[in-house]
Order: C-alpha cells, then structure tokens, then sequence
C-alpha cells in the first residue's frame, strides 16, 4: 500500500456525524459582491504553517509518541526502524474529526475543529539503505487523530531543488500542496515484523504558484529516480516525423500533463478491491492529434476559447493543438492543448528554443466533459433555485487543486494531496436579474469528473466596455 494521501489514524472507535459545508450561502438577494475567492486566494498565499499560536516546546506524553510512531511505519509499510522523535512542539492546529471507521480524513466540506496538541517531526530508518527519513506529524492530546503534514515534511534541499527546476529564488515561490509517492519491490514482505525490503525510490509530487502560474514539480527524495525527463518521454526522436515542426521537449511536457490529469485517483477505479470484484474499468491514453493552427483574440480561428473583453489585442498567433484522449476507455476524456510557436508575440522577448519549454494547459472550455458540464448546471440550478435552461457556463479553466480543492486552507490535511479539477464560472441568463447592467455569477471548484463541487463566490459579473471590431 502506498503511503494515503491526508491520511488520519483513528485511534479509538470514535463514531462522529460529520456535517457543515463551506460556503453555505444564501443565493437570494445577492450582494454585489459577496467572494470568498480573493479571501481564498490570500490565505494561500500568506500561509506558511498550520500552527495558529506561536510553538511552545514541549515533550510528547509518552502514550502518544508510541501512536505517532505506528503512523509513520504504517505509511511506509513496516519498512523502517529506529523510530524517534527528534522534534515536537505544543501547537493548536484545525482539521476535521477524522471517519472512525475508514481513519481517513474526509475531502469534502466537514466541520473544522480546533485539535490541541503537537506537531512533531518524526524519523525513521531503512536498515539495509542506511538511509533515514524524517517526517512531520500533528497528534491531538488525546491520541484520537495523527495527521501528515506533507508540506511541513518537504526539507530546505527539496525547497531548493523545486526553486532550481523553475529557475526561481525560493521566495518567489509559494508552496500549495504536496504527496508522495511511492515505488516498492514486487517481492512480498512478512506478515508481522518489520519488512527487510526498502522502496526502490520515493518522490515528492509538488504544486507551487510562481509568478501567478501553477507548476507540479517532482523532486526524488530517496533511491531511484522515479521522474526524470528521459522515463516519463511519451515520444522519442524516432518520432518526430509525428510532431511536423512542434518541439520534442513540448510535445512531451503537454502529454505529461495529459497523464498526470487522466491517469489520477479521480477517475481510476479505487485499488484493492475484493478480489473476484469487477472493476469493469479499462485504463487507455493515446495522442489523438497533433496540427498546426493559426488563431486571432479578435477574429477567431482555430485556437482557445477566447475570453469576453472589450478591447482585444488584434494579433495572429502561430502554433499547434494537440488533442489527448484518456482514462477509462468506457468513458475517455478529451484534453484539448494549444502551444504556441517560441516566436509568437506575447513570447519572442524570452527567446525561447526548442529545448526551452512553455508549460500547457488543457483549453477548459473545449475540454470540459458533456457530462461534467451536465453536473455543474445542475448543482447551480439546485443551489440557486434556478432551471438550468437559465444557466449557463461563463468560463471554465483547468486546475490543480489541493486534496480539498483550494477550498479549506486551514486545514492540515488539505495540503496532502494534489487533484485536477475545474474552476468553473456559471452565470445567470439576463432575464433573471434585477440588474439591467449586471447578471449573477457563481464560481465553483469541481474535481475532474464533477462529482465533487464547491461554491467558492457569488456575486454579479458586468460585461465589458465594446471596442470597434478591427477592420479586415
């Protein structure tokens, strides 16, 4: 088993009934603006710890270190030994009462409490590597909830590594979520006991905002490399004649990120299913095609989905699309790319090569799924009251969200895992606003498949002033 992404180990049969919903907000009578988004978003970029007092040093009782131990190897399947605390601190930290039953921390909306106790670093070591890890845990005093903090276990190195991928100072950068990731040998471990046997490799998956742009960086934290340019290449030089003039480095960056959305916990079947259970799932992914494309912000082409402004910049852009299909093959997603050539205005002044690469994003408006667009009018149509035939979709963009899509920064268990989702902009058709100048506008955060949906801000969106059209 891999180390759980926000895992929390229940450690009494505490049976509690989780209820409460982020952003439970009335939609009758909307306020200009009434968001919660820029509050989202500042908090992200501002927080730096969990912790919500200043750390009092403090030694953990000695009925909870033996707790946050058993977690630690728990995570790393009875691979490690001289388990040890080398650090702790008296903190209060907020989080979820974690499922009893399961010992998971729920990713949806639930009533944040606050937990006294502490944040501890804890180590451990892998006998037959000579190697150690060090890990950082929060414990409530009562033994009741133990909780990774990923974010808090990345060290100074593995900062400066990701700094270093993206050519940036440390300081630049604001570090949003991260999760591990695993590689063990097929060779079984004893039923009791400590396993002999350590991973082959493990790697820190990471999600950073750099100068307003989101990045997954993976840095090698132990063993192997488990990510390296060469090992996760879809094409090779062979294939060339395949990408016409589209750079070898971006056709290969595009479909990492392809990878990396379609081939997620989001829409895979869960794992360890009992056996003679039927996942009646068949995993694909292919390159559906590649083309150069020609397109204008002002008079169209075939291109991305142009957003709604006043004034657009009259300049024709050259460059390619590329179509990924993937996921289940019974029911395959369409991410729809478009890169534009190193030359092209907005990108000449970098002086850009081939080698160099322009990180890609899925078209959200062209990729969002029927059936995805489907759920989101209809959760809006619920929560507003409104028909969906009164709704539409006003602007979707491709994200990466934290295990609790961007929605709970205070929680320590949000920063556990990384998703890819949708932002979604839904607005209301004009003739349902008392507003001549403005219709209401809800934005939600949605996981890939739209089975998970959050309100993030309600208010009224303007369109902008009109511009000439330019002349042919």
């Amino acid at each position: 088993m891999n180390p759980r992404q926000g895992r929390i180990y229940a450690v009494c049969g505490l049976s509690v009934a989780l209820a409460g919903s982020l952003a439970a907000q009335s939609v009758a009578g909307l306020p200009p603006f009434n968001s919660m988004e820029p509050e989202l978003e500042r908090l992200y970029s501002e927080i730096s710890a969990p912790a919500l007092e200043p750390p009092l040093t403090q030694t953990v009782p000695a009925a909870i270190a033996p707790l946050i131990h058993a977690a630690l190897e728990r995570d790393y399947q009875n691979r490690l030994t001289n388990l040890r605390i080398t650090a702790s601190e008296a903190v209060v930290w907020q989080d979820c009462v974690p499922d009893a039953a399961q010992g998971q921390m729920p990713t949806q909306p639930c009533e944040v409490q606050n937990f006294s106790g502490w944040r501890t670093k804890v180590a451990g070591e892998f006998p037959s590597l000579g190697q150690s890890i060090e890990r950082v845990y929060y414990a409530d005093d009562q033994g009741l909830a133990i909780v990774p903090d990923h974010l808090g276990s990345l060290s100074e190195a593995v900062r400066s590594e990701v700094a270093q991928a993206l050519n940036l100072p440390v300081d630049q950068l604001t570090f949003l979520a991260a999760q591990e990731e695993s590689f063990y040998p097929a060779t079984g471990c004893p039923q009791t006991g400590t396993c002999p046997i350590p991973p082959l490799g493990l790697s820190w998956r990471i999600l950073v905002q750099a100068q307003g742009v989101e990045h997954l960086v993976n840095v090698s934290s132990l063993g192997s490399q488990l990510h390296t340019p060469e090992r996760d290449a879809f094409f090779a030089e062979a294939d060339r004649s395949q990408l016409g003039t589209l750079p070898l480095a971006w056709a290969n960056v595009a479909v990492q990120d392809a990878q990396t959305r379609l081939l997620s916990g989001e829409i895979l079947p869960p794992p360890n299913l009992p056996e003679g259970v039927p996942t009646g799932a068949e995993i694909d992914f292919q390159v559906e095609a590649i083309r150069s494309v020609t397109w204008n912000a002002c008079r169209g082409g075939t291109g991305p989905t142009q957003p709604i402004r006043g004034n657009c910049p009259d300049i024709t852009v050259a460059g390619w699309q590329m179509i990924m299909v993937g996921g289940l093959k019974q029911a395959p997603f369409r991410l729809v790319y478009y890169i534009p050539k190193p030359d092209s205005p907005g990108l000449d002044h970098l002086g850009l090569a081939d080698q160099d690469v322009v990180m890609p994003v899925p078209d959200g408006m062209q990729s969002l799924p029927a059936e995805v667009r489907t759920r989101m009018l209809e959760a809006a149509a619920e929560r507003t009251g409104l028909p969906t035939t009164a709704l539409q979709l006003h602007g979707v963009e491709a994200r990466w969200w934290n295990a609790c899509l961007n929605t709970a920064p205070q929680r320590v268990s949000c920063h556990n895992g990384i998703r890819p989702g949708w932002r979604i902009e839904i607005l209301a058709a004009q003739a349902v606003s008392d507003q001549p100048w403005a219709t209401p506008l809800w934005i939600y955060h949605a996981n890939l498949t739209g089975t998970e949906v959050h309100l993030v801000h309600q208010g009224q969106w303007s369109p902008p002033p009109s511009a000439p059209s330019p002349q042919p």
